[in-house]
């Protein structure tokens, strides 16, 4: 896991941050997760349905006399149960946003598993928005220290839009709420 929050080494301001994050929990949690419009049941509903019209198909044009008909009509059902099994693999990728006064905290998983966390202070923290006339908000983007974050980049744009203008009020509030940060 990559992380980008804490240092390494353990000392009393680390200690401090520690303690000052249980004072200060986090008031805006978000997990974002890519759509997906078939589950795994409606995927073996449809492959059942269209095993099932295969195997009419290929009864039927066997006795016929075509005998790779079998072969051929399994071609198309193979594919379909490739791309989906694909599509679900992505599908287990995600992202925890929180925002507290203290920290805004992206974890980002990726369908294998491995995590990446950016954490920042909130008043360091810069939204940048790309939009689209016709889709919304087609990237989103957060400045922080030096880095650039993206967010929900497997959302659709209007759910997209929706979480940006979420979190930007969330930012907003921390700044508002907030501890001032320390200048180093």
């Amino acid at each position: 896991m990559e992380k980008q929050c804490d240092g390494n080494q353990p000392s009393t301001e680390h200690t401090q941050a520690l303690a000052d994050r249980e004072q200060f929990p986090p008031f805006f949690e978000a997990v974002l997760t890519p759509h997906r419009s078939l589950s795994k049941g409606g995927l073996w509903l449809l492959l059942g349905a269209l095993g099932f019209l295969s195997l009419f198909y290929s009864v039927f044009l066997i006795a016929l006399g075509f005998w790779l008909a079998p072969l051929v009509l399994a071609l198309p059902l193979i594919s379909i149960w490739l791309a989906f099994h694909w599509n679900n693999n992505d599908a287990k990728a995600y992202e925890h946003i929180s925002v507290s006064p203290l920290e805004v905290r992206i974890r980002h998983v990726n369908k294998i598993g491995k995590e990446q966390e950016f954490c920042c202070n909130p008043f360091r923290a810069r939204i940048e928005t790309k939009h689209d006339e016709d889709q919304g908000i087609i990237s989103l983007l957060l400045y922080a220290e030096g880095k650039v974050v993206t967010i929900g980049k497997f959302l659709n744009p209007q759910d997209r839009t929706n979480f940006a203008h979420a979190f930007a009020q969330a930012l907003h509030t921390a700044r508002r709420s907030g501890v001032s940060p320390k200048l180093s």
